[in-house]
C-alpha cells in the first residue's frame, strides 16, 4: 500500500487529463492506490499500471490492467476510456510524469534513505541493516532497484513518508546506470561493499558508477566503506561527504578483532564488544561491519546492535548452505564475479570434516577468470576434487592442475547432469561440496539432485519358516525350495 497516496495526489503532481469510467470510483478522488505497477500482467484490486513508452500493445496492456482489477491507468499520446469504477490519466510522457512523482514522494520522505551497492555482499547487507535497525525503528527494507532507471523510480514510489529509514539496493548494468539511480535518489547514508575490478575495463569506466553513488550524497551525508579494498579506498579520495572505513585492516575506523568462524557462527570483536552471528563464512564480516557502522549513524548502541546481529536469520538468496545430514552443499551458482567466487572459496577453506570438492559450470564470459579461479581453487582453499563442464571446462581444469590437483581427481563433463550423478556416486559422509557458476547453465537442478538423500533401502519381508498350515519351503529371497509333505511331522 502506497500509504496515503490517491488519486487526487497523482493527478495533481504529474498533470494530464484526468478521467473517470461511467461511475466513478467509490472514494472519488481521495480513492487510495494500492500499488504503483508498469507489468499489467501483475495488476491485482486498486493498483495504478503505468504504461510506459516502447510497450508493445500500449492499448491492450491498460485494458488486460483493467480486467485484472486495476483502478487506474496512466498513459501518454492517446485518449484511453477507464472502466467503470476506474479512472485514467493522459499525460504527453508517461516516463516524466512518473520522474515527478517519484521526485515528490522523495521530497516528502522525512526518514534517511540508506543506498547499499557494490560489486557482491548488497543484500546480505541490506537483511543484516534491517535487522539492526528494525527493532527500535520504523523501516521500508524491501526496496530494490533491479532496473536502473526503472527501478529507482519504482522503489521512491514505495517511500512511506513517516518511516524513519528505507532501504534500497541498487545495480546497474553500466557505471551510468548506477549514476543515474544514485542521483534520483540522493542517500543520506551510502553503503559501498566492494569495486572488484572487471577484466578489460579501464579504471576511470569501471568505478564511475561506485563514485557516482558518493557524488550524489550532499556535504552532510555520510559513507560507509570497506576500507579493506583499495579500489574503494581510491575512489572516495574525491568525496566531500563524511566517510566511516570499516575492515579488519588497523587504518580504518571500525576495525574487527579476534574473528572466528566455523559450526555456521561467526564472531568478532569492535572496540570491545563483542559481536556473533549464526551465518556461514568470514565472508559475511564486510556485511555485518556495515550494519554496525549505519546501526552507529542512526544511534543505536553497541548492544543494541549485538542483541539484534544474534538474532539475524540468512536470506535466502546468494550463498546458501544446504546441510542434508550426509554432506554440506556450498551453493553459490546465483554469482560469477570475481568478488563473489573469493568469498565461496574462503567459505570452502573454512569448512571440516571431510574432502573439499568443486562442482563448476561456466563463470563469467572472460576465459581469463576460469584459468584464475582453477588455480585458485587449489592455492586458496585446497580443493581436494574437480568436476567442471562448459564452454570453460577444460581451462579450469588444466588451471587446477597445473596448480597441484591430481589428474585422477579432475575432470570435464559433457553436461551439468553427468557431472552431478558422477560425483553423487563418490560423496562420503562430511564432504562439502561448492557448485559454481552462472544459473543459465542447470546448476539449479544439479543442487537439487545433490541435495536429495536417497531413501534408505526398504526393509525385506520376514522370513516365511515352513510349518503344518504352510505346504512348501521358502528361501529367504521368497523362492520355492521344496513342497512338504502336510503328513510328516515338522523337522
Amino acid at each position: 500500500m502506497l500509504n496515503d497516496l490517491c488519486i487526487r495526489d497523482v493527478a495533481a503532481v504529474i498533470g494530464g487529463r484526468l478521467r473517470y469510467g461511467a461511475l466513478p470510483p467509490l472514494g472519488g478522488e481521495l480513492e487510495p492506490i494500492a500499488r504503483i505497477i508498469v507489468d499489467s500482467q501483475s495488476a491485482r484490486a486498486g493498483d495504478l499500471y503505468w504504461s510506459l513508452p516502447g510497450s508493445a500493445g500500449e492499448g491492450l496492456l491498460a485494458e488486460q490492467a483493467f480486467g485484472a482489477g486495476a483502478l487506474g491507468a496512466v498513459v501518454s499520446g492517446r485518449s484511453l476510456e477507464p472502466w467503470s469504477g476506474c479512472f485514467s490519466i493522459e499525460v504527453e510522457d508517461a516516463r516524466w510524469a512518473m520522474w515527478k512523482l517519484a521526485a515528490w514522494n522523495r521530497r516528502r520522505f522525512g526518514g534517511r534513505l540508506i543506498s547499499i551497492a557494490g560489486t557482491v555482499g548488497k543484500t546480505t547487507a541490506r537483511s543484516m541493516i534491517d535487522a539492526v535497525l528494525s527493532p527500535s525503528l520504523l523501516g521500508t527494507h524491501d526496496l530494490r532497484s533491479e532496473d536502473p532507471e526503472q527501478g529507482a523510480l519504482l522503489a521512491l514510489l514505495d517511500l512511506d513518508p513517516d518511516s524513519d529509514y528505507a532501504l534500497l539496493e541498487m545495480s546497474g548494468q553500466t557505471p551510468g546506470d548506477l549514476q543515474a539511480a544514485a542521483r534520483l535518489c540522493e542517500p543520506q547514508i551510502a553503503v559501498l561493499m566492494s569495486a572488484s575490478p572487471r577484466p578489460g575495463q579501464r579504471y576511470q569506466f569501471h568505478y564511475a558508477g561506485e563514485q557516482g553513488v558518493l557524488d550524489s550524497l550532499h556535504d552532510d551525508g555520510w559513507a560507509v566503506l570497506n576500507g579493506d579494498d583499495p579500489y574503494l579506498r581510491r575512489i572516495a579520495e574525491k568525496t566531500d561527504a563524511c566517510v566511516v572505513w570499516v575492515g579488519r585492516n588497523s587504518d580504518n575506523d571500525l576495525v574487527a578483532e579476534h574473528v572466528t568462524s566455523g559450526g555456521g557462527k561467526l564472531s568478532f570483536v569492535v572496540d570491545g564488544q563483542t559481536f556473533e552471528l549464526n551465518v556461514w563464512g568470514r565472508h559475511h564480516l564486510n556485511a555485518a561491519l556495515s550494519a554496525i557502522a549505519v546501526g552507529r549513524l542512526m544511534g543505536q548502541s553497541d548492544d543494541q546492535i549485538a542483541a539484534a546481529l544474534r538474532g539475524y536469520a540468512t536470506t535466502p538468496v546468494g550463498c546458501q548452505i544446504i546441510d542434508n545430514g550426509k554432506w554440506v552443499i556450498i551453493d553459490d551458482s546465483g554469482s560469477s564475479n570475481v568478488a563473489a567466487m573469493q568469498a565461496a572459496m574462503q567459505l570452502l577453506r573454512e569448512m571440516r570434516g571431510g574432502r573439499r570438492i568443486v562442482l563448476c559450470g561456466d563463470l563469467e564470459d572472460d576465459p581469463t577468470q576460469a584459468e584464475r579461479f582453477g588455480a585458485e581453487i587449489i592455492t586458496h582453499c585446497g580443493a581436494d576434487q574437480l568436476a567442471a563442464w562448459g564452454a570453460q571446462a577444460e581451462t579450469l581444469v588444466a588451471a587446477a592442475r597445473q596448480a597441484g590437483m591430481p589428474q585422477s581427481q579432475s575432470g570435464v563433463y559433457d553436461s551439468t547432469a553427468a557431472a552431478a550423478e558422477h560425483l553423487k556416486a563418490t560423496l562420503g559422509n562430511g564432504d562439502v561440496v561448492l557448485v559454481k557458476g552462472r544459473r543459465t547453465t542447470g546448476l539449479l537442478e544439479v543442487v537439487k539432485s545433490l541435495a536429495a538423500v536417497e531413501p534408505p533401502p526398504a526393509p525385506r519381508p520376514p522370513l516365511i519358516m515352513p510349518s503344518l498350515l504352510e505346504p512348501f519351503e521358502v528361501s529367504p529371497s521368497g523362492s520355492i525350495l521344496r513342497e512338504i509333505d502336510p503328513t510328516l511331522p515338522p523337522g
